[in-house]
C-alpha cells in the first residue's frame, strides 16, 4: 500500500516488489524453520493486485514505411539513422543488443549475418532481408568498416564517436516520429519506443503466416507463452482464423410460386 499510495508506483511495480518479498521469505523458511508459520502466512496471505494488461503497441506496414522514409539520406546522419532503424526492425533486436553491436558482429559476406549477445545466454545469429542488407552494406562502405582492425568499434556511434545509448536511440526514433506526424497528421503513435519496432516485426511475421515456434526462436524467447501474446493481440490474425473456420451453409431457396401460372390462376379464383 505504501509503495502504491505514497511512492506513486504502479500496480505492476508493486507486484514485482511483492514477488521479491515472497522469494525472500521462501528462503527464510528454509534457513530458519522456527519462523516457518510466519513466513507461510506472509507468502499465502499478501496477494498480488490485479491490473489491466498493457496493449501491445506496434506499427502496421504502411506506418513502418512512413517512419523509414523520414531520414534524410542526403546527409551522413540520415543514412546512419536509416541503417539503424532498418536493422532495429528487421532483426527485432532489443535496444541494448543494438547498442552493444560491434562492427565485428556483422558478417558482410552474403547472406549478411548479425551476432547478438542475448541476456547472458549464447549468442543469437540473425539474417536480414535483402533491402536491409543493402542498406547495411552501404553503411559499411561509406564508413570503411570492412577493415579487420575496426572490428571492436561500435557499429552505431554518436557525434562524439562513442556508441549510441538506449536514450540516444530513443531520441533518434522520437525525432522521426515527430517529423512524420507534422507532415501526416499524427499518423504514428507519439509515445512510440524502440521496443515497439520489435513488436512490429513479430506482428508482421505472424501476419505472414510464419509458425509461432519460429517466431519464438527469432525473438529469443525462452517460453512459447511469451510469444503467444502476439497471436492474442493481433486482430488481423484473429479475423483470418475466424473466416477460415466459418462454414458457408447454403440454405435451399424455397420455390417461387410466382413462376407457376396455373397455381396463381387457381388462387385468384377464390376472390
Amino acid at each position: 500500500m505504501w509503495l502504491e499510495n505514497d511512492c506513486g508506483n504502479g500496480i505492476s511495480t508493486r507486484n514485482q516488489r511483492l514477488t521479491a518479498v515472497r522469494s525472500f521469505f521462501r528462503y527464510v523458511q528454509v534457513e530458519c524453520p522456527e519462523h516457518l508459520f510466519l513466513c507461510k502466512d506472509i507468502i499465502d496471505n499478501v496477494k498480488h493486485k490485479n491490473c489491466a494488461k498493457p496493449i501491445i503497441q506496434y506499427l502496421n506496414k504502411s506506418q513502418l514505411a512512413l517512419l523509414l522514409a523520414q531520414p534524410d539520406t542526403t546527409e551522413t546522419d540520415g543514412r546512419r539513422d536509416l541503417t539503424l532503424l532498418s536493422v532495429l526492425y528487421d532483426s527485432a533486436a532489443r535496444v541494448q543488443e543494438l547498442c552493444d553491436l560491434t562492427v565485428g558482429s556483422v558478417r558482410t559476406e552474403s547472406p549478411v549475418r548479425l551476432i547478438f549477445n542475448c541476456k547472458g545466454r549464447k549468442p543469437r545469429y540473425l539474417h536480414l532481408t535483402e533491402k536491409s542488407e543493402a542498406i547495411l552494406l552501404g553503411y559499411f562502405d561509406e564508413h570503411s568498416l570492412h577493415a579487420p582492425s575496426r572490428g571492436y568499434e561500435p557499429l552505431f556511434k554518436n557525434r562524439q564517436g562513442h556508441k549510441l545509448t538506449r536514450g540516444g536511440i530513443s531520441y533518434i526514433l522520437k525525432k522521426y516520429v515527430d517529423r512524420a506526424n507534422r507532415e501526416n497528421a499524427n499518423a504514428l503513435p507519439h509515445n512510440l519506443t524502440p521496443h515497439c519496432l520489435r513488436h512490429s516485426k513479430a506482428m508482421h511475421m505472424l501476419e505472414s503466416g510464419i509458425n509461432i515456434v519460429y517466431i519464438r526462436d527469432f525473438l529469443d524467447h525462452e517460453d512459447l507463452a511469451t510469444t503467444q501474446i502476439y497471436a492474442k493481440a493481433n486482430p488481423e490474425t484473429k479475423r483470418v482464423t475466424l473466416e477460415s473456420a466459418y462454414r458457408d451453409e447454403h440454405t435451399p431457396q424455397p420455390p417461387s410460386w410466382n413462376n407457376d401460372p396455373d397455381l396463381i390462376k387457381y388462387l385468384k379464383g377464390f376472390r
